[in-house]
């Protein structure tokens, strides 16, 4: 939808995350189901990515049915997950055998905008393995793969190709690569590189691989400019942000920009704070961006507490230390110990994961937790894994990153537990975490019009809104996915929450713990019943008006005012001139108004233009013939007309606008308490 639909989110009730909710735990899928000891359907599996066909990807980092020895134990597979947890594998690495050509003990992966999934493998490929050295496993290199959602594996690249014995070009790769602007993806290696202490490269879809920088490039003993990069993630600027695990000034790892083409600068070099490192210290997992524009992030030690940190970074460098986990390892740390990544919430709040540490009871380390912390620092706990005790951990132990689902619920990876663990000593999980809302309840006479906010005034495929309580765990639009697989149509269901009005799923815009924004279905009459459902749990039942005709002008609030959602020709907006991109109005402009309601309109699809005749716009006391007035979008009118050069007579100021069909008018006043005018700037020539 354009701005100006958006316009009509900005008089939502407030965004607040509903605090009254409580979160359940259940694993879809246990690993090493398969039988055996070999865990042929993977083991140990890292992060998850849901994919725009809705299922879930994610990579193992031992198991699969790999023969060779090269990889004894650590192999890994690439798998898919449904949402109810039907569980697919789709490839197992160290397939060709020898020296695992094809790679092992894959990353995480990311999903290309040509839709197949790319990532990294820490060893193997056809590199000179004599040249790299791994701690845990036999001496190999690593590899870039793409691979489909059917399970073709192609291998783009083998790290250490390029000769000499320090491997150039790197080698261990790790963590997920991000795709660019330029189409290109960009990742990094922990090892190898001019210096020996990492790289980072950029790489084409086809396996062109150059190397953008080496880490350690400054000199010193401490690697001033980081040493062991980790992944990295594209920034708002087009910049890439990441972190070393260890180097800077105080060899504790850094914070780091770098450009497409390899000039580095470091925002932040851990334990500046002194020797306890109380700002935290070696950040392994990079950052993510806020919808705030700033950076978060986790250290994996260091804080008030010597178990790691979460931090929140601006782009010039400013870093505040927002949590820090205890120093206890024992199951009585309910503080949590070791944290992994972040993921941003719909809500704007953080959610993550401590390996070890909290209430549950796994040996004496604490099975881990899962947590939300607001961007000031507030943390509150969701889930405590391993609440059994004992090794069995059958709902998990050592969670790893979580993301946040199509359905708004939480899902995420664990190292181990799950119902083999006690048989192999292996496995790990996928779970979720459900969301169990409170009863929604929708407030008596808020099914209203959604440009007026005046009560009933429903037209079939205009645009309504109800406001409440409860109505949703989580406040978006809709977006690109949640039209996956629709073709034409709007959909009827964002992140479990539904409107039904007379028993018809109503196509669904915005929602939140308030509001809920959404338009009316087509072939509704006379008394229409309007109620929302939030993930199962349905809300009372409110009756309201419909009609063949209700006009509303979208309103734009500014310094508040409301002006008419309205665009000049050259794109600029009708509205306050002390606010760039917004100007007044002059005598003989072409403005672009939007409205809804004026006439019924088909509802659940995305229509072709329609015209309308006879509509006109009303200023002050002047009737203007509109020179167009037409169906744009689904339940938006587009009214273009020109500001008479009466008005070059009359004074300047803010006159109430109204449009007008059949006799029908739009009020020039929304319903707010109290009514407000809708007015349109004018200056005379």
């Amino acid at each position: 939808m354009r701005w100006h639909i958006a316009a009509v989110v900005l008089m939502a009730t407030s965004c607040a995350w509903a605090q009254t909710e409580t979160y359940s735990e259940s694993v879809l899928y246990s690993f090493c189901s398969q039988g055996g000891l070999a865990c042929t359907d993977g083991d140990a599996p890292w992060s998850l990515l849901q994919a725009s066909d809705g299922n879930f990807y994610g990579t193992s980092s031992g198991g699969g049915t790999g023969p060779s020895r090269a990889c004894t134990a650590y192999c890994g597979t690439v798998f898919k997950i449904s949402p109810s947890g039907q569980f697919t594998t789709l490839y197992s690495f160290c397939a060709q055998g020898g020296n695992c050509a094809d790679g092992f003990l894959p990353g995480s992966l990311a999903q290309g905008s040509d839709g197949n999934f790319y990532g990294v493998t820490g060893g193997g490929g056809t590199g000179d393995a004599a040249n790299c050295t791994l701690d845990l496993l036999t001496s190999s290199c690593g590899t870039v793969f793409k691979i489909t959602p059917q399970g073709v594996l192609t291998t783009l690249y083998s790290f250490c190709i390029q000769g000499g014995a320090i491997c150039t070009d790197g080698f261990n790769p790790g963590g997920v690569l991000a795709e660019g602007s330029d189409g290109n993806l960009y990742g990094t290696t922990t090892a190898g590189g001019m210096n020996g202490s990492g790289t980072a490269f950029k790489i084409s879809v086809t396996g062109s691989l150059s190397t953008i920088y080496s880490f350690c490039s400054l000199g010193g003993t401490v690697c001033t400019d980081g040493s062991s990069p980790a992944n990295l993630v594209l920034g708002s600027d087009g910049n890439f942000y990441g972190t070393t695990i260890v180097g800077g000034t105080n060899n504790s790892g850094t914070v780091f920009r770098i450009t497409p083409s390899g000039a580095l600068t470091t925002l932040y070099a851990f334990c500046s704070a002194g020797g306890t490192c109380v700002d935290g210290a070696n950040p392994g997992y990079g950052v993510i961006q806020g919808s705030d524009g700033n950076y978060y992030g986790t250290t994996s030690s260091g804080g008030k507490g010597g178990d790691g940190t979460i931090f929140r970074i601006s782009p010039a460098g400013v870093l505040t230390t927002l949590y820090s986990f205890c120093s206890q390892s024992t199951a009585g740390c309910a503080g949590g110990a070791s944290p992994y990544g972040l993921v941003e919430g719909s809500d704007g709040n953080f959610y993550g994961t401590s390996v070890t540490g909290g209430t549950g009871a796994a040996g004496n380390t604490g099975g881990g937790f899962a947590y939300e912390i607001t961007s000031s620092g507030a943390v509150t706990v969701l889930y405590n894994f391993c609440p059994q005790g004992g090794i069995d951990c059958t709902d998990a132990n050592a969670p790893m990153a979580m993301i946040q689902g199509f359905d708004g619920n939480f899902y995420g990876t664990s190292l181990a537990g799950g119902a083999n663990n006690p048989v192999t000593f292996k496995g790990g999980t996928v779970f979720k975490l459900t969301i169990s809302p409170v009863e929604p309840t929708a407030a008596p006479g808020t099914a209203a019009n959604g440009a007026t906010y005046i009560s009933g005034g429903l037209v079939p495929g205009s645009w309504a809104q109800v406001k409440g309580t409860d109505l949703s765990s989580v406040t978006r639009i809709w977006d690109a996915a949640d039209f996956a697989g629709l073709g034409n149509n709007l959909p009827t269901n964002l992140s479990g929450i539904q409107v039904m009005v007379n028993n018809i799923a109503a196509p669904v815009y915005y929602i939140s713990p308030g509001q809920i924004s959404f338009q009316v279905p087509s072939g509704v009459s006379g008394n229409a019943s309007v109620g929302v459902i939030n993930n199962g749990v349905t809300s009372n039942s409110l009756t309201a008006s419909a009609s063949t005709s209700s006009p509303g002008i979208f309103p734009v609030i500014e310094n508040g005012v409301n002006y008419p959602a309205g665009v000049f020709l050259d794109g600029e907006f009708v509205g306050d001139p002390s606010i760039q991109g917004f100007r007044n109005a002059k005598p003989g402009d072409v403005i672009q108004l939007y409205a809804t309601g004026l006439a019924s309109s088909p509802a659940g699809v995305i229509p072709s233009q329609q015209t309308l005749n006879g509509v006109t716009v009303t200023i002050g006391s002047t009737v203007i013939p509109a020179d167009f007035a037409g169906l744009v979008a689904a339940g938006e009118f587009q009214i273009n007309f020109t500001i008479p050069q009466s008005f070059a007579n009359q004074p300047a100021g803010s006159y109430p606008i109204s449009v007008q069909l059949a006799g029908v008018s739009s009020p020039t006043t929304i319903n707010t308490s109290p009514p407000e005018q809708i007015v349109i700037p004018i200056q005379p020539q």
